[in-house]
């Protein structure tokens, strides 16, 4: 999202291919659809439930095969696939821990992995994948590693995404709220 607001503000035609439902699900749904009303504005054309099958160039550029049958001739092929932990070179298998296909690791609400005494926080359990929040998760892991009492769960990481407009959040969704049964006033 973030690439296909900036290629579009330089008039580029960009097909933004998205394999679920609607954009940043994580989002309330009003700023989802704000987004993709904005980047359909901009001349983007968002393609909901759509995964791509081959990417083949040629003289002209490339042709995107999607599983749904569908091929799209472009200029060029940017593709984004999110943030990944960087767990490769690690060694994990020596310690019969198993990363998820995104390189992340399972953490319970205390950052330990399936090996009790091995945490993990930052880029490798995925989500925010902030430096600050993996200092907070790093200070909070030290604190339940050592038992003291300043252990606390790091939930309300504030979110930026860098698209035009920028997109802000922290806490949680109205969806969420909603769900816990929590009244809220927006």
């Amino acid at each position: 999202c973030e690439y296909a607001s900036i290629f579009s503000g330089l008039g580029v035609k960009v097909d933004l291919i998205n394999p679920g439902n609607r954009l940043l699900s994580f989002l309330d749904d009003e700023i989802s659809d704000a987004l993709s009303y904005h980047l359909r504005n901009n001349g983007v054309l968002v393609r909901h439930n759509e995964e791509y099958e081959s990417v083949d160039g040629d003289d002209h550029g490339v042709v995107l095969s999607l599983k749904s049958g569908k091929k799209i001739r472009g200029d060029a092929f940017l593709w984004c696939n999110g943030r990944t932990g960087n767990t490769d070179n690690l060694g994990l298998e020596n310690l019969e821990l198993e990363p998820n296909s995104r390189g992340q690791l399972l953490v319970d609400d205390h950052y330990r992995t399936e090996i009790p005494h091995i945490y993990a926080v930052g880029d490798v359990i995925g989500w925010p994948s902030r430096a600050s929040a993996a200092y907070d998760q790093g200070r909070a892991a030290s604190s339940d590693l050592v038992s003291d009492e300043y252990f606390r769960f790091v939930s309300d990481v504030p979110t930026g995404i860098y698209t035009i407009p920028e997109i802000s959040s922290v806490g949680p969704t109205e969806r969420e709220l909603t769900e816990k049964k929590v009244p809220y006033d927006v």
